[in-house]
Parts: structure tokens; C-alpha cells; sequence
């Protein structure tokens, strides 16, 4: 399997694992996503996940003039880490979900102009979806608790959310297994 087909079932499963949870377990699905958006573990862990992979974002990218001031990352991540925890920790878990989800596709769509295939155009629209959610959450990440209590307050509405979900994962995964 090439990268891009790789990359594009992990896409794929990670909306499946979604999809069965609110599926399969609604009930705690939904108190799950309740509680994501003021979880300091989470914002911790993303947090420093988005960190870490800036860093290495700008240490590896050329600078040009600014390419002396590459050292100071080995400092500025950790502090930037440190510093939204202590003064922007409201709503950070969404936040720092956001900016993976703006980090994600920078890779994806490398990959995808290597691709020599038509269908990866379908794999360049979702992380484009992935940078349009990741600019939500990062502006305003109150929206994620509007969306979940919105899309997920019965069951038959985590479910109808796990079939819409489901759908197009199954379409990425057969189309990492059988074209790209």
C-alpha cells in the first residue's frame, strides 16, 4: 500500500471508531463528548501534540533570514504548551483538536500531489473539511459543545450521527484498499 492509501484508512478508521462508539454506546458516547471540551487531560495531551508537531513544522521548513531563530523552537514549544494551559485553558481541548486538524492535512495533501490518481482529489476534499473544522475549533471552540449537544442529545440521533459518519469512512477505506 502506498502512503496515501495508508494515510487514508487510518482517516477511515479512526470515523469508524467514531461511528460504532455512538453507535454501540451512545449513552457514554454522549457523555464522553460532554465532557471533551473542559477535560484538562485531553487538553493536555493535544495540547503538547500540537506543540511538538509545530515545532518540528518550523524546524523543518526553510526560513530564510529567520532561519537563525530555529533554535529558540526548543524553547518556544514547551512555553507555548505551558502558556495556554495557564491563561487560554478555557475550552483548550477543542482548541488543540483544531490545531491538529489544521496540522493534519499539511502532509495528507503532500501525498496527494504525488498521487497519480483521480481519486485522491476525494482524499484532498476531506482534509480540506479537516482544515475548515480545525478553523472553527480554533476560533471558536464553544461551537463544538453547541454542534455535540445539537447532533447527539438521543440516542436515535447518535445513531443517525454514527450512519452519517460511517458512510463516507467506508467509502475512504474502500478506496485506500482498492485504488490508491
Amino acid at each position: 500500500m502506498t502512503p496515501l492509501a495508508l494515510t487514508t484508512l487510518g482517516i477511515a478508521l479512526v470515523a469508524l471508531t467514531l461511528a460504532t462508539t455512538l453507535a454501540v454506546a451512545p449513552d457514554a458516547a454522549r457523555r464522553w463528548i460532554a465532557s471533551f471540551p473542559r477535560s484538562r487531560a485531553w487538553a493536555w495531551v493535544l495540547m503538547s501534540v500540537a506543540a511538538v508537531w509545530s515545532g518540528w513544522l518550523v524546524l523543518h521548513t526553510p526560513l530564510g533570514r529567520f532561519e537563525s531563530w530555529k533554535p529558540a523552537v526548543y524553547l518556544a514549544a514547551p512555553g507555548a504548551i505551558l502558556l495556554a494551559m495557564r491563561y487560554v485553558d478555557d475550552l483548550l481541548a477543542p482548541r488543540a483538536l483544531g490545531a491538529i486538524l489544521l496540522l493534519a492535512p499539511s502532509p495528507i495533501l503532500a501525498m496527494v500531489r504525488a498521487a497519480d490518481t483521480q481519486w485522491s482529489c476525494a482524499v484532498a476534499a476531506v482534509a480540506y473539511l479537516m482544515v475548515a473544522a480545525g478553523l472553527v475549533l480554533v476560533v471558536s471552540p464553544y461551537r463544538f459543545r453547541t454542534c455535540a449537544g445539537n447532533w447527539t442529545p438521543t440516542d436515535r440521533r447518535c445513531r443517525i450521527l454514527a450512519a452519517a459518519l460511517a458512510a463516507p469512512a467506508l467509502f475512504l477505506a474502500t478506496l485506500a484498499v482498492a485504488v490508491l
